[in-house]
């Protein structure tokens, strides 16, 4: 029976195999199979020498502050990023570019600046709520179906609560498509959320109705030409 010292915290791997690190094996982490488990270390930054068939990255309780440009260039296998109460304030420019396969992110509420520009986001879903710092939001050349799974983001938009770096533009479904999101009504977005004989007061009833669709977790569709991710966190 053989023992992995992840951070400060120790982790029993139940079967021998377990702790064969998926080489290279950042320092000071475990890593067993293609999960990497770097939590509790006080790091300032990520980690270097990360392996590029990791899937699963665990870096919650640490100290990092920003998630920088590149830094998870490499990871084009990584489905799984945990990284709850650290500092992070802002996420930079292509930071999570290259991210294809990635189904769960956990974000810390000390979030002041969200990039996830030139993406493949069809939707969002994302409960502002639980991020109180959060400022400004970069959402551009994203793939947005803006359809009823917008309405959250749509509503929060209209309430100017987030300084956005440019307008949304549509590109499903294809009668929506090169038009701007917040030039469109409820209806137009999503004709089921009113009934037909009570389309008066709609645009005073998005906020309403967008609310109904929240949740108390962040997710994200990420939409490719076959499959669409659900991130939440």
């Amino acid at each position: 029976m053989l023992w992995c010292r992840c951070g400060v915290l120790l982790a029993l791997c139940i079967c021998p195999l377990a702790c064969l690190a998926v080489s290279p094996c950042p320092t000071g982490c475990c890593c067993p199979g293609f999960l990497v488990l770097c939590d509790h270390n006080l790091l300032a930054r990520f980690p270097r020498g990360l392996p590029p068939s990791l899937e699963s990255l665990q870096l919650q309780e640490n100290r990092i502050t920003y998630i920088t440009s590149g830094v998870l260039r490499q990871l084009g296998n990584l489905t799984h990023l945990d990284l709850e109460d650290n500092r992070i304030r802002a996420i930079q420019p292509g930071a999570l570019q290259g991210l294809h396969k990635l189904q769960v992110l956990t974000l810390p509420p000390s979030l002041t600046h969200l990039d996830l520009s030139e993406n493949c986001i069809s939707a969002l879903d994302l409960a502002f709520d639980s991020l109180p710092r959060l400022r400004s939001v970069d959402l551009t050349n994203n793939l947005w179906v803006c359809e009823c799974d917008i309405l959250y983001l749509y509503r929060w938009l209209l309430s100017g609560r987030l300084k956005m770096a440019t307008d949304i533009v549509c590109t499903e479904p294809d009668h929506l498509a090169h038009r701007l999101l917040l030039n469109l009504s409820v209806v137009a977005i999503c004709p089921r959320v009113l009934k037909p004989n009570d389309r008066t007061h709609e645009r005073d009833l998005s906020f309403a109705q967008a609310r109904m669709l929240t949740v108390d977790t962040m997710s994200i569709i990420w939409k490719t030409k076959s499959i669409q991710f659900m991130i939440t966190g």
